[in-house]
């Protein structure tokens, strides 16, 4: 039996003990993922370190799965027809969450990156630098968390609503933000200079998560049309969603190894897409929504578990 098989048995083990426990935290008020984080922490590097931090990558592949089911189901919850009402309530709230954010995060960042003795030798380019990507780090809020949360409690309603969309939005325009300030750092600390080639890159790099988004997500709604057993459809669900992840490495690396620059394709973003073209461009947004809540409690305990096991 390979090491990677028996570690992945062994993690098996501590979602089961992860699940139970996360019952328990419920019994007493909490949130499930309290539990779940708990034992993550318990059995991880924080605490007793029964699984060797060396083992992180072999169980990377949880991570991204779990990462990409997560985020079909974040894309799956912006159902226009249910927010259209609250759209503009939604766009004021982000426009004045990022704004205030970029501000606020960004000028705390800026003055204690001159106070720590690791930025004390920045000049003031990259100081400004590390003060853009950290505040724009800092805005992101966790749709996982929030999710999860609310598929346990079964809120529902026009708040919860405007909440959860409020949070689906703003990690959609950090994803974007991110790989435009990353942009920008990298053409500060290489003295590159900022151009349009590399904006160019950039607005490639999104334009093509959008759209391979919008094709995964209409190839979701065609297998799902098909009569075939759920079983097999949520095996193909969380296929691609781990998928996702492994098409945006290969076609970074192979760009990076073929022409002057690489392409990276947001793989949350372009799970995202997938998720909202299913619920709003297919007829299948119910049998979507099924089996997305079936498979979605042994996702979380796994995410949430394999969060802090190696923080």
């Amino acid at each position: 039996m390979s090491d990677t098989l028996i570690l992945v048995l062994g993690f098996g083990v501590v979602c089961l003990a992860s699940y139970q426990v996360g019952i328990w935290f419920s019994a007493i008020g909490l949130p499930k993922i309290t539990g779940y984080l708990a034992v993550g922490a318990l059995v991880g590097t924080f605490g007793l370190d029964l699984i060797a931090t060396e083992a992180a990558t072999d169980l990377r592949f949880i991570d991204e799965l779990s990462l990409g089911v997560i985020a079909f189901v974040a894309g799956s919850e912006l159902y226009l027809p249910q927010i259209r009402t609250r759209l503009r309530t939604i766009s004021f709230m982000t426009a004045g969450i990022v704004t205030s954010g970029l501000i606020l995060l960004g000028t705390g960042i800026f003055w204690l990156s001159g106070l720590v003795d690791l930025g004390r030798d920045f000049s003031t380019e990259e100081r400004l630098t590390v003060a853009i990507i950290g505040s724009v780090v800092l805005l992101a809020l966790s749709p996982p968390s929030t999710i999860a949360v609310i598929k346990e409690v079964r809120a529902r309603g026009p708040f919860t609503s405007t909440i959860l969309s409020v949070t689906v939005v703003m990690d959609v325009v950090v994803i974007v933000l991110f790989a435009v300030a990353s942009g920008l750092a990298v053409a500060v600390l290489t003295d590159a200079g900022l151009n349009l080639a590399l904006l160019g890159v950039i607005a490639v790099d999104i334009a093509l998560a959008i759209a391979l988004g919008f094709i995964v997500g209409k190839g979701i709604g065609w297998m799902l049309a098909q009569r075939w057993h759920r079983l097999i459809k949520i095996a193909i669900i969380l296929g691609l969603g781990i998928g996702i992840f492994s098409v945006a490495g290969l076609i970074d690396t192979w760009t990076a190894e073929n022409f002057a620059f690489e392409i990276y394709i947001e793989p949350l973003l372009l799970a995202m897409v997938a998720g909202f073209v299913v619920t709003n461009a297919t007829d299948q947004r119910d049998q979507f929504e099924a089996l997305l809540h079936d498979v979605g409690p042994v996702v979380y305990v796994a995410f949430f578990t394999l969060c802090l096991l190696y923080t």
